[in-house]
């Protein structure tokens, strides 16, 4: 079945990344705050790669998390990039999942939080821990949290 005929108004990629999609005005976003956020993030890539491009290493920036991913504009600046990207939306907003699928990106949601600074346990034992929470296994190690 054509997206268009079930009426979700999405532009095929690569379009849809870069184009406002139909939910922006129940978040409370216009067109011209997705297209500046867009516009943003372009240019915060473009400026972190032109001071830094240089000592990063060919090949060694692959992961990219983006822990208050809004509307996905961090991940869209990366497009043309060789990195794999993931959008996260804290449980704590509002859920912007929506606009992030809308413009063909991956997302989750999550709450973060971090250990209180235990004198008794080494720093890797007081590394952030994740929620259990519709996570299927965790490592031992994160079991006390």
């Amino acid at each position: 079945m054509n997206h268009q005929a079930r009426g979700s108004g999405l532009l095929p990629w690569p379009a849809r990344l870069t184009s406002p999609p139909p939910p922006l005005a129940y978040f409370g976003y216009t067109n011209d705050m997705f297209e500046r956020d867009t516009e943003v993030w372009l240019q915060r890539v473009d400026n972190y790669l032109n001071i830094m491009g240089a000592k990063i290493e060919p090949d060694t920036l692959r992961n990219v998390m983006d822990m208050k991913a809004n509307m996905g504009s961090f991940a869209a600046a990366l497009k043309d990039k060789n990195v794999w990207m993931m959008n996260v939306v804290p449980e704590d907003g509002p859920n912007t999942l929506k606009i992030v699928f809308d413009r063909g990106l991956i997302g989750t949601t999550h709450n973060w939080y971090i250990s209180r600074k235990d004198p008794r346990l080494s720093d890797k034992e007081n590394l952030p821990c994740i929620r259990k929470k519709n996570v299927t296994t965790v490592p031992e190690e994160h079991q006390k949290c």
